[in-house]
């Protein structure tokens, strides 16, 4: 895929909590800190957990080192035309949502505290 614009860029940041591999919540951070950390998790939740949470529930994941951005990227734009445009695709998402902050509650507090130790040390530079 060519140049990812900010938000794109976010989501695909956002993606690596979603593989199978060891995930570098520091790595992470330092590619999402410029984005306010309500926004964040809103993202998280919203846009790219419906996307990528099927990865997490199989026995044997299949993505372990990358989603295809050019794919996930046309299925986060394609969820978030149905969530514009429908009420029922809004209320399923809202409902889901709730499992995913059960669900990746650890490392959305993990990353959350190295998004903030990134703030600190953005600051005291």
């Amino acid at each position: 895929m060519g140049r990812l614009n900010n938000q794109e860029a976010v989501w695909v940041a956002l993606s690596d909590l979603f593989l199978d591999t060891e995930i570098s919540y520091e790595f992470i951070a330092r590619r999402v800190a410029h984005v306010d950390i309500i926004a964040l998790e809103y993202m998280l939740y919203f846009e790219v957990a419906p996307i990528c949470i099927g990865n997490l529930l199989m026995p044997i994941p299949t993505v372990w080192s990358g989603f295809n951005e050019d794919c996930f990227i046309n299925d986060i734009n394609h969820h978030l035309q149905q969530f514009n445009a429908s009420r029922f695709y809004r209320f399923k998402i809202k409902l889901q949502a709730q499992f995913y902050k059960r669900f990746l509650n650890h490392e959305w507090l993990k990353l959350a505290a190295e998004i903030r130790l990134a703030h600190e040390k953005h600051l005291a530079s």
